[in-house]
């Protein structure tokens, strides 16, 4: 058993189309999944590994629905870069001019852009995504942020948990909880609805503009990489 497989799993009826109502259910369910596996032994939850681990998830959900590189096997090299013109137009839409308020409102990013607005997140504490792309190009291919993204965040708000490998732990257990969804587009909808009740637990303990800053770059970054699978965890076990 996982580090999530301790939390209670919700029953599925008959698949229907899902409407956003049902999708928050979800969605609420993938965050207390994080919230009750990342809670230590004195009943505390670091709120930086928090938005790490539901921003790598829903990455993950974006890989899975777009479908272009497999999320479960592939012959690629775990945490290698996976740079892809179908990703950006999945995570910004296909046109803007790269600001907040010109990504389409059923992009990843222009979707959850508009919620945490709803949420009293404010315009101005949200990252240039400008410098957000033109940062990860510059320095995600070097060997240093291999399995993981390259954060522009104080240091002292670093997460303690390596993307990559909390993806891969996480995988089965978020499968699990959103399997009753009719669609892959419903199950990143889900984890993005996720990811903001995240943020709104995480800005009881960081600057908004660090946690926001944080949950884009580790999106938007581990979309951009190669999942661990099954098939690479077990050779690795076996040397």
């Amino acid at each position: 058993m996982g580090l999530f497989g301790s939390q209670e799993k919700p029953s599925g009826g008959e698949k229907k189309p899902a409407d956003l109502r049902e999708i928050a259910r979800f969605g609420g369910f993938l965050s207390d999944m994080v919230i009750t596996g990342l809670t230590n032994d004195k009943g505390k939850v670091m709120p930086e590994d928090a938005v790490t681990l539901m921003a790598t998830i829903a990455a993950e959900r974006c890989i899975d629905a777009l479908g272009e590189v497999p999320l479960r096997d592939h012959e690629l090299i775990p945490g290698s870069r996976v740079f892809s013109d179908k990703m950006n137009s999945f995570l910004f839409g296909g046109s803007g001019d790269g600001t907040w308020d010109s990504l389409p409102p059923g992009s990843t990013f222009g979707f959850l852009f508009r919620q945490l607005l709803s949420q009293k997140f404010q315009k101005v504490d949200f990252p240039d995504l400008r410098e957000v792309l033109k940062h990860f190009a510059e320095t995600a291919e070097e060997p240093p942020y291999r399995g993981t993204v390259p954060l522009t965040i104080p240091q002292e708000f670093f997460p303690h948990l390596s993307p990559l490998k909390i993806g891969f732990e996480s995988r089965r257990d978020v499968d699990d909880r959103l399997r009753p969804l009719p669609s892959r587009e419903d199950k990143v909808t889900a984890a993005l609805w996720a990811l903001m009740e995240i943020l709104i637990f995480a800005r009881q303990g960081m600057a908004p503009p660090v946690c926001l800053k944080l949950a884009v770059e580790v999106l938007h970054g581990m979309a951009k990489t190669a999942s661990m699978t099954q098939r690479r965890m077990d050779e690795m076990m076996q040397k």
